[in-house]
C-alpha cells in the first residue's frame, strides 16, 4: 500500500518481494536494491520472536519507520499482547535512537517530536491503544517526501490486534481475470496497481497482450496466460493437443518446466453435469479430450473449466436452488460431487442479477477456494480459482456479458469483495 502511494506520486520505489520479511528476506531484499536505481525502498520486517524487528532494522539502517496494525500470529513467542507490542516498540526506539542523525525527524518540529515522544512514553511505560495521533503533513513536508532521494521505508508487521488505525489488504490466494473488451478501460500498468492494492496475486490472461505483458513483468502477480482458438491453425479442437506439446517441448527445452502448459474447457463440453457425479463430456469432446487429459495427468497441470452457476441459476430456477448457487445452503443439496464456479453478474436481468447476488457470490467462492479443502472425492487437491472477470467491458453484448466485473472502469468496486 506504501509502494503503491509512492508510485502514484511517480516516484520510482523498490519494495520487498512477496513476504519476505524475515532474516533471509530482508537480507535478500536489500541486496536486490543494489540492482535499481531506485528512490525509494519500502521493505517488510516480520516478527514472529523476540527482538526479531530490532535485529532486522539494525541490518536495514532505515530512514522511516511505519508502524502498522499488530495482530494474535505467533503469540505462543510471548506472554501476552502487551508483550508484543512491547516488543516492537522498544525495537523502533533503539533503532530511532541509533540511528537519528540519519533519520527525517527533526527536533525543532513539533509533530516529530509528538511521534518520537510518543514512541519513547511507550517503550518506557507501555502502550496505550486508546491513545491516537493525527498527523497532518505540511507543505514543506510533501515537498520535502518529493525531493528525497535514496530513502529506506520499513514496514514493520508483527502479530497482535491493538490498535486499527491502518488497514493493510492481505494477500489472496484466488485470481481474478483480466479481459480487454472495453474502450474506456485504464492502462495495463494502473491495472496491475489496483491488483496490488487488492492483495490479488495471480490473474488470467485471455491472450498474450503486449501491454499487460510488459506491466505484469516484476511484480510478482502470477499469470495464467491463454491463446485464442482462432490463433489455432486448422481445425481448432484437433491442433489443441498438438499445439500444448510443443508449448511445454519449448518451455521444458529452456529449464522453465515449472510453467504448465494447460487448456481451458467451456461448459458446453459438458453432455451432463447435474447432479455432479453423473457429469460427463459430450460424445463430440470425450474423442479429442482424451489425449489431452492424458498430457494434463504426465505433466501434472490442471485442468481448466469456466462454469457459471449464474447461468444455470437463471434457466431453471425451479430446479436450481440459488442458495446452491450461491454456497449459502445450510444443508447439503447435492452429496455426490463438487463443481468449479466462476462468475455472477450484476446487472442485466433483473432480480436475478443484482450488485448483493454478485457480492455473495464471489465472497462465497473466493471462501471456497481459499480453505484449500479440495473435493469430496479429493479432499487433499489444490484447487485454483478466478473471479470472472476485473471489469465491466463495454464491447461485450448489452445485458449481463458487459456486468460481471468487480470494478468499473474507473476502478471503483461495482460492489465490495475483498474489502
Amino acid at each position: 500500500m506504501i509502494a503503491l502511494a509512492l508510485e502514484n506520486l511517480g516516484i520510482d520505489v523498490f519494495e520487498s518481494y512477496g513476504n519476505w520479511n524475515n532474516r533471509i528476506g530482508v537480507a535478500l531484499s536489500l541486496i536486490g536494491i543494489d540492482n535499481r536505481n531506485a528512490d525509494i525502498a519500502v521493505l517488510e520486517m516480520g516478527m514472529s520472536g523476540k527482538k526479531e524487528i530490532l535485529e532486522l532494522a539494525r541490518m536495514a539502517n532505515p530512514h522511516i519507520i511505519v508502524v502498522l496494525n499488530v495482530g494474535t500470529s505467533h503469540l505462543e513467542n510471548h506472554t501476552s499482547l502487551e508483550e508484543v507490542a512491547m516488543a516492537k516498540v522498544r525495537a523502533l526506539v533503539v533503532s530511532l535512537t541509533e540511528n537519528w542523525g540519519d533519520l527525517p525527524l527533526q527536533v525543532e518540529d513539533s509533530d516529530d517530536m509528538v511521534v518520537y515522544g510518543t514512541l519513547r512514553d511507550a517503550a518506557n511505560s507501555g502502550w496505550n491503544p486508546s491513545s491516537e495521533i493525527i498527523y497532518k503533513q505540511s507543505t514543506s513536508e510533501r515537498k520535502m517526501m518529493g525531493s528525497f532521494k535514496q530513502i529506506l521505508i520499513v514496514v514493520a508487521t508483527i502479530a497482535a490486534i491493538i490498535h486499527n488505525q491502518i488497514q493493510i489488504v492481505e494477500a489472496i490466494d484466488i485470481g481474478v481475470c483480466y479481459g480487454m473488451l472495453g474502450d474506456n478501460l485504464p492502462p495495463a500498468t494502473d491495472v496491475v496497481n489496483l491488483y496490488k492494492r487488492y492483495g490479488i496475486e495471480k490473474t488470467r490472461l485471455f491472450d498474450p497482450n503486449p501491454e499487460a505483458l510488459n506491466a505484469l513483468r516484476g511484480s510478482n502477480i502470477g499469470v495464467i496466460l491463454g491463446m485464442r482458438d482462432e490463433d489455432l491453425p486448422g481445425n481448432y479442437a484437433k491442433n489443441v493437443l498438438p499445439v500444448m506439446q510443443s508449448l511445454q517441448n519449448i518451455l521444458d527445452a529452456k529449464g522453465l518446466n515449472a510453467i504448465k502448459v494447460s487448456t481451458v474447457l467451456s461448459g458446453k463440453t459438458l453432455g451432463s453435469s447435474y447432479p455432479p457425479s453423473s457429469g460427463a463430456f459430450t460424445l463430440e469432446a470425450s474423442s479429442t479430450l482424451k489425449g489431452v487429459l492424458n498430457f494434463l495427468s504426465q505433466t501434472q497441470s490442471p485442468l481448466l473449466i469456466n462454469v457459471y452457476p449464474y447461468l444455470a441459476y437463471a434457466s431453471d430456477p425451479v430446479n436450481v436452488r440459488l442458495d446452491y448457487a450461491q454456497f449459502t445452503a445450510t444443508e447439503p443439496i447435492v452429496r455426490d460431487g463438487d463443481l468449479s464456479y466462476y462468475g455472477w453478474p450484476s446487472a442485466g436481468n433483473g432480480d436475478f442479477t443484482t450488485p448483493q447476488l454478485a457480492a455473495t457470490y464471489n465472497k462465497n467462492f473466493m471462501n471456497r477456494i481459499t480453505t484449500n479443502k479440495g473435493t469430496p472425492k479429493r479432499p487433499e487437491a489444490h484447487i485454483q480459482g478466478f473471479i470472472f472477470a476485473t471489469f465491466n467491458e463495454n464491447q461485450k453484448p448489452a445485458g449481463v456479458e458487459q456486468n460481471f466485473g468487480l470494478f468499473y472502469p474507473n476502478m471503483e468496486p461495482v460492489y465490495p469483495v475483498f474489502s
